[in-house]
């Protein structure tokens, strides 16, 4: 049986193995891949894990690692938009 406190931890464990597992036999294995849908992955386990009528201390402190994340995610997609825009030679620099 797994213990409550870390039913997150291993949610999260099995989502990411199986998504490296998806990404390995799908041959289409990045790192920019993996992160953008193992942060989906993680939101939606902290989502369905947390109670929703008390604010524990653990997240609050969970909210620091959203954020970070967010961050992160963010810089992947503009990167992407700049890579498509480059492409096309819309944005300035791409020849």
């Amino acid at each position: 049986m797994i213990a409550k406190n870390r039913i997150i931890v291993v949610l999260f464990a099995g989502w990411s193995f199986a998504l490296l597992a998806l990404l390995l036999l799908s041959k289409s294995l990045g790192l920019d891949l993996f992160f953008s849908l193992a942060f989906i992955g993680f939101l939606m386990v902290i989502a369905l894990t947390g109670p929703f009528t008390v604010r524990p201390a653990w997240r609050t402190r969970i909210s620091i690692i959203i954020a970070i994340g967010a961050m992160i995610f963010l810089a992947i997609v503009v990167w992407k938009i700049y890579a498509i825009g480059a492409q096309w030679s819309v944005l300035p620099g791409a020849i």
